[in-house]
């Protein structure tokens, strides 16, 4: 399963973001990745997996999309605001 694949540390390029999940969606062939910014300012970043993204987009906490996600590759492009928390599915 690509989730055991996954390296945590590398996943996020961002240092002033904090990776808060990771785990299989509930009703779909997919992943849940959930993000933190604990700094007073939005921060944008990039997500790297070790594999082709098909798919990604912003999810509420229902995992219901909410957004498409820019993603290029392997690389998908977030920006969290200041104190928030965001949810991503994401497809590979």
């Amino acid at each position: 399963m690509l989730i055991k694949k996954l390296k945590i540390k590398n996943l996020l390029n961002s240092e002033l973001l904090i990776l808060s999940c990771l785990k299989k969606a509930e009703d779909r062939n997919s992943f849940i990745i959930r993000v933190f910014n604990p700094t007073e300012f939005p921060v944008e970043g990039k997500i790297r997996l070790p594999v082709t993204v098909k798919k990604a987009w912003y999810t509420n906490l229902n995992e219901r999309t909410v957004d498409l996600l820019m993603m290029k590759g392997n690389e998908i492009s977030i920006c969290v605001e200041a104190n928030k928390i965001v949810t991503i599915g994401i497809e590979a």
